[in-house]
């Protein structure tokens, strides 16, 4: 069977006879129901407009009507679609004339949309103005470039996917692919040729480069994004953005070069001109897109936060029914900063352990800090990244427990830093969405992402003998003591207090290094 059909204009008047029968309208909710798609699908199908052949089958016997009397005849019959077919695709070594010249017609893809690793999200709720968003800035728009940013768990994948099974049908190709560190940049531009040449291009590079070891050129790439409208979304990018820790390790050295040229591949998607969107979900931004990015640019990047107690309550009802105020379920978001994930897993928690009573379970948050071990986990392997004077200013940040201005920020390190380090620093944890900046009567304070907050905070109580625990007492400036002591409400703020009060932050700055 075909990958795409489109509707005759007789057989549109067969199914316009039989939805009148069943008084639906012609993108009737019920109708998307029955028919497992959505009211964008539904009018692309009333436009005479190619969409997948599994949604136009549905369409049809949503309302009795045979799907092959409404489809158009396939033009694989036409001697001309097979004169095109036997065209060679694609390779490096082509000029741009000779590539356009390769691009075939939309129908005469055999594997058009092709799906890769696309996750089903087992429940999504809430992101509806981050959804609309997306529509505006790929639909719209024709945003060439976009990015979906935040904390690991936060909703990027999922989002993206609910983005992706409710839009595919907007696209000629969609592809998804899951990023990897050992994944080289020739491999994914391979793979991605392969599949929009359907599988042309491999087999053009085996007769035609003499030179196996030549990597393909993304320009090929672009060629065809201008000719199709394609979606593709690259998820995970942190996993092949650069860590700021210094390391000996001969593999992450080694893939040095594989992120330099993904970052190079990254702005050349976002700088030419073309048709399509590549949509990528990263826990870091790449700073290389920033002269790239702009409300009216095509490059654009959206920053996740968390849900909205509403959202939380309909999370958790799909798990099971929770007892609690409205008021509670304000408290509970609050205090997991809205974190789908975290959330997720302390709804299963409230409902083992605590008998489905949030009470019971704020009562315990009432007394002792407490985070999912999948999260720390999450975390750890977040802030592992960072270089040394972002994780001090997190630890700092964390034994404060409230926001701070940018020179209390400054002051309050046991060693002095240039106001470009911290200002760079400052900047990493942003783009990390590691820390919140407000700004309230022209003057910004700095405080850590609530979730973060919890975790950084639980090492330095625990004293862990990890980055923020072996020096977290020489990360305090003693003449700023002052600006720590205020009044302590909350669990945290009185261990933190206690802290403060058995450190030595008289120690210099040799000792911190050492």
């Amino acid at each position: 069977m075909i990958d795409s059909i489109k509707a005759s204009p007789a057989g549109l008047g067969l199914v316009d006879q039989a939805r009148r029968k069943k008084r639906w309208n012609k993108t009737a909710e019920v109708w998307c129901s029955q028919a497992f798609t959505s009211r964008a699908t539904l009018s692309r199908f009333w436009a005479g407009q190619a969409i997948r052949s599994e949604m136009f089958i549905a369409i049809c016997e949503a309302v009795g009507v045979d799907w092959q009397a409404v489809a158009e005849p396939h033009p694989a019959n036409d001697p001309s679609h097979r004169q095109a077919s036997d065209r060679t695709a694609p390779n490096s070594t082509n000029s741009s004339q000779e590539i356009g010249s390769y691009i075939e017609p939309y129908w005469d893809r055999p594997t058009c949309p092709i799906w890769e690793e696309v996750p089903e999200p087992a429940f999504f709720c809430g992101r509806t103005s981050e959804l609309r968003t997306l529509e505006n800035w790929i639909g719209s728009d024709r945003c060439r470039l976009v990015g979906l940013l935040g904390l690991g768990g936060i909703g990027k994948t999922a989002l993206a996917a609910q983005y992706t099974q409710l839009h595919r049908d907007e696209f000629e190709f969609v592809i998804w692919r899951s990023l990897s560190p050992t994944l080289s940049p020739a491999q994914l531009l391979t793979e991605l040729l392969q599949t929009l040449s359907g599988q042309q291009f491999n087999q053009s590079n085996q007769s035609n480069q003499s030179n196996q070891s030549e990597k393909p050129d993304s320009q090929v790439l672009i060629q065809y994004l201008r000719a199709h409208r394609c979606l593709i979304i690259l998820d995970g990018v942190e996993t092949l953005l650069p860590s700021q820790r210094t390391t000996d390790d001969r593999s992450q050295l080694a893939n040095a070069e594989y992120q330099a040229e993904y970052i190079q591949l990254l702005t050349k998607l976002g700088e030419a001109n073309h048709r399509s969107c590549v949509l990528f979900t990263s826990r870091e931004y790449p700073y290389q897109l920033s002269r790239l990015e702009g409300e009216a640019f095509p490059v654009r990047c959206l920053h996740l936060g968390g849900l909205s107690p509403t959202a939380v309550q309909q999370l958790a009802q799909a798990k099971g029914n929770l007892i609690g105020a409205v008021s509670e379920w304000a408290a509970l978001t609050e205090r997991y900063a809205g974190h789908p994930l975290a959330l997720n897993l302390v709804v299963s928690t409230i409902r083992n352990l605590f008998g489905s009573n949030i009470t019971a379970f704020l009562t315990l948050l009432d007394h002792s800090p407490f985070l999912i071990e999948e999260v720390q986990e999450l975390l750890e392997a977040h802030l592992d990244r960072l270089g040394r004077v972002p994780q001090d200013l997190l630890s700092w940040l964390a034994l404060n427990q409230k926001p701070v201005t940018l020179e209390e920020l400054q002051e309050g390190l046991a060693y002095s830093i240039s106001t470009s380090e911290l200002m760079q620093a400052i900047a990493t944890l942003q783009r990390c969405a590691l820390i919140e900046i407000t700004t309230a009567s022209s003057c910004s304070h700095i405080g850590q992402e609530t979730v973060t907050l919890k975790y950084t905070t639980n090492l330095l109580i625990q004293q862990i003998s990890w980055p923020f625990g072996r020096h977290f007492a020489t990360t305090t400036n003693s003449n700023n003591m002052n600006i720590l002591n205020e009044q302590s409400d909350t669990p945290e703020e009185i261990a933190m207090f206690n802290i403060r009060q058995s450190s030595h932050p008289e120690r210099n700055r040799e000792s911190v290094l050492n």
